[in-house]
């Protein structure tokens, strides 16, 4: 038997900027896994010259 949450009307606006502030997070941990990942590269590259 599944559970479902009613939020109230009054917390949907909040829970609404809690999801495009989640998205927004997420976008930017993705942005620095890539960056990471640049530097790893960049580093071997670096390395092997």
């Amino acid at each position: 038997m599944t559970q479902t949450a009613v939020i109230p009307d009054y917390l949907k606006p909040a829970m609404e900027r809690l999801e495009t502030a989640r998205s927004a997070h997420l976008a930017n941990a993705s942005r620095m896994d890539e960056t990471t990942t640049v530097i790893s590269q960049v580093q071997t590259q670096k390395n092997e010259l």
